[in-house]
């Protein structure tokens, strides 16, 4: 390695000294390299200002600060990050945090189902706008002295004067609350956690949210972000009297099943039922109770629920045909009349539940033994379990192999 790049990989430790970077460190990230620009931009905040106008997505109503880096596509500030611009977190040594994308993925599972039961209120990644006369108090100044101007949440819900009507969602450049100049709160914001963000988002944003008015303030652990070890957790707040938030502790779940610590049920003045957020395979899953079907309901529950559905709704049909066929049967020939019935319906349900899984040849083919040899004892059982595994529908529905083709759309 020649002495350029020798010098790419080092940077002085707190000592004095040189240490060679993490194999993964940008040198330009580091937290020397980051110090010495920095200092720069406090001594060149004319000029600083003038690169910054170049980004298309430099925002003048916006408090940059010097402390942060704004490039064409990513940011390492949290509040002017979102709406196609990257979040980047660097550690002191300039290793870039990987992306947690189960960060986002529940952000849109919470976006989806608090506009289910609340419509279009729900926003994602908003600006909230706060008074100046808030910022100083809180101190929420940048590294340059100017007073900071709108945090973006994760997600909020506007109150209720602000509902459009069904199927109308506002432009990304009017998704903002302004405070500052009148507008109210939201009734609830949720910040999703990051490494970067623990100490923030339990601490300056919790007092902005407590200064504003907002009625509920969630923040949300997708696990592994507190602490190495820290549980899926959600912690619900509830601003009291005093203009404080007050921690809102679990109430029995209202299927009355498990512990109301296992996974803890929350309730809400805004989204009017319990809910919760409990693991899930990889990302956690947030959900509302649905009283009229007392069931919980998330996207995937959801899905579920309606193939379980559709599944009981042919077995009656199926059975309903059935008693038909026995009925025809015993007048036109007993025994055989019966199972010609029940033949037919089979094929009737093959045709319906997997026109959009099988090609209609391979379906054909089926039909053909089937009126040959007939069903399986078990046929609609089987039919669901190639609408999961098409190409394994020969083993399945029982039928001779004749080619090497699955048929499997």
């Amino acid at each position: 390695m020649d002495a350029g790049a020798m010098w790419e990989r080092t940077q002085a430790a707190p000592n004095g000294c040189t240490e060679a970077l993490h194999p993964h460190a940008d040198p330009y990230m580091t937290r020397t390299a980051r110090a010495t620009r920095t200092a720069w931009r406090l001594e060149h905040l004319a000029e600083w200002d003038r690169e910054l106008e170049t980004l298309f997505y430099y925002d003048p109503e916006y408090a940059y600060d010097v402390v942060h880096e704004y490039e064409d596509e990513w940011t390492t500030d949290p509040d002017h990050a979102g709406n196609g611009i990257e979040f980047c977190e660097y550690d002191d040594g300039g290793v870039l945090a990987p992306i947690d994308d189960r960060r986002t993925m529940l952000e849109g599972a919470m976006l989806n189902l608090l506009r289910t039961v609340l419509g279009n209120r729900a926003e994602s990644q908003g600006r909230l706008y706060f008074p100046g006369n808030i910022a100083e108090r809180l101190k929420l100044l940048t590294r340059g002295g100017k007073r900071g101007s709108y945090v973006k949440p994760d997600l909020m819900v506007f109150p209720s004067v602000y509902a459009l009507p069904t199927g109308v969602h506002r432009d990304r450049s009017d998704c903002a609350l302004r405070t500052h100049e009148g507008e109210p709160p939201p009734e609830l914001v949720v910040e999703i956690l990051s490494v970067s963000s623990v100490a923030r988002d339990y601490g300056v944003k919790a007092r902005l949210y407590a200064a504003l008015g907002v009625g509920e303030y969630w923040v949300c652990d997708v696990g592994g972000i507190r602490g190495p070890d820290s549980p899926v957790e959600l912690s619900v707040f509830r601003l009291g009297a005093d203009g404080l938030y007050a921690p809102i502790s679990p109430s029995q779940p209202p299927d009355g099943s498990g512990d109301r610590w296992e996974v803890p049920v929350y309730g809400s003045g805004v989204l009017d039922r319990p809910f919760r957020l409990r693991p899930g395979a990889y990302e956690p899953r947030f959900q509302w109770w649905d009283a009229a079907q007392g069931r919980w309901r998330d996207p995937e529950s959801d899905v579920a629920f309606e193939r379980q559905a559709e599944r009981d709704r042919h077995v009656r049909e199926l059975q309903a045909t059935r008693v038909e066929s026995r009925a025809e049967g015993r007048v036109e020939g007993g025994v055989e009349g019966i199972a010609i019935g029940e033949t037919k319906v089979a094929i009737a349900v093959l045709h319906a539940l997997l026109s959009n899984h099988l090609h209609s040849r391979y379906r054909d083919q089926i039909e053909a033994h089937w009126r040959k040899a007939g069903p399986p004892q078990d046929v609609m059982d089987c039919i669901l379990k190639v609408q999961q595994a098409p190409a394994e529908w020969r083993s399945l529905l029982q039928i001779p192999e004749e080619n090497s083709d699955t048929g499997s759309r």
